[in-house]
């Protein structure tokens, strides 16, 4: 057969539930399938127990359509699942508003994904599977918001941003001071990470604090990155396109500043780099084109002991 189950969920009126607490599930093809297709019907598969075996796929979670279909998969310790797990989401799909628990030693396989969208993860934490949704992480911690990872952070953390696009305008200024810590925020591998919404952290009101900020791997449309009176700044391997205004905006008033920007590519801002101040400045590997106006702009460099630009 098939599916040996199909739990099925299809519009609003249709509520599927199976509870597996021991015995044999197999199939020639797919054991389990889980349909996703209502919006407000619960579908909820618990596998507490038991072998469920198929030669294609132990467990398939499909959500069959770009609705934001709801659904309940909860695999315990003591079940033995022969053959991969499949969480399948319609490509386009904004919303994947599943709960998923799966304990990685009853897997006897892989867990695979499609078409996750943006700011959804799966990740093992502790040996178990959940889908956990947001914009950013630290660590094992997911938050909603870059800002609110910002807020965050300690000393040293790194700030890992989730793959996709995302239009929070980011922004810690005078009324949400940075604070004394140095911390990296960096993109989903292989530039996976856009935003729309830019960045700007720090404050101009002559109050610099002891803090750095590192800020690589991520990519940016129409707005750019602003990073105002931090003690030290580092912009590496970023992508900037089509920014209104600067690409890589940079007060440095604080002689003590140091600012590294190294390895990014601009095309197309009204301006490419611009930087004010800093006792050490490293300008290195960019790659600058179809801006209005500087590529380069260098405010009251008489501040700075050096200033390569290469």
């Amino acid at each position: 057969v098939a599916y040996s189950i199909d739990n099925l969920t299809n519009g609003k009126g249709t509520y599927a539930e199976t509870v597996i607490n021991g015995g044999t599930v197999k199939s020639t093809y797919r054991a389990i399938r889980q349909f996703l297709n209502g919006v407000e019907a619960q579908n909820i598969l618990t596998i507490n127990g038991g072998v469920i075996e198929g030669a294609n796929k132990s467990v398939w979670m499909q959500d069959p359509s770009k609705n934001a279909n709801t659904g309940t998969l909860t695999v315990g310790a003591n079940a033995q699942l022969i053959g991969d797990v499949y969480l399948f989401v319609t490509a386009g799909s904004t919303e994947w508003p599943v709960e998923v628990s799966i304990a990685a030693g009853a897997v006897q396989g892989e867990i695979i994904t499609g078409n996750v969208p943006a700011g959804y993860e799966l990740v093992n934490i502790d040996g178990n599977y959940g889908v956990y949704a947001g914009s950013a992480k630290i660590g094992n911690t997911y938050y909603e918001t870059i800002s609110a990872a910002i807020e965050a952070a300690q000393d040293g953390d790194v700030i890992t941003l989730l793959a996709g696009t995302f239009s929070e305008a980011v922004t810690h200024s005078t009324t949400k001071r940075f604070g004394n810590k140095n911390i990296t925020i960096e993109g989903a591998a292989n530039y996976g990470t856009v935003l729309t919404g830019g960045i700007y952290i720090g404050y101009d009101d002559n109050n610099p604090y002891t803090g750095s900020v590192t800020v690589k791997g991520v990519v940016f449309e129409g707005k750019g990155l602003s990073l105002v009176q931090l003690d030290a700044v580092s912009v590496v391997d970023c992508k900037f396109n089509n920014v209104s205004g600067n690409a890589i905006h940079i007060i440095a008033d604080s002689i003590t500043e140091t600012v590294t920007v190294t390895g990014n590519v601009i095309d197309g801002a009204t301006m490419g780099i611009m930087v004010r101040n800093g006792l050490t400045v490293v300008i290195d590997g960019n790659d600058i084109s179809n801006t209005d106006h500087n590529s380069i702009n260098l405010q009251q460099a008489h501040n700075a002991n050096t200033y390569p630009i290469t």
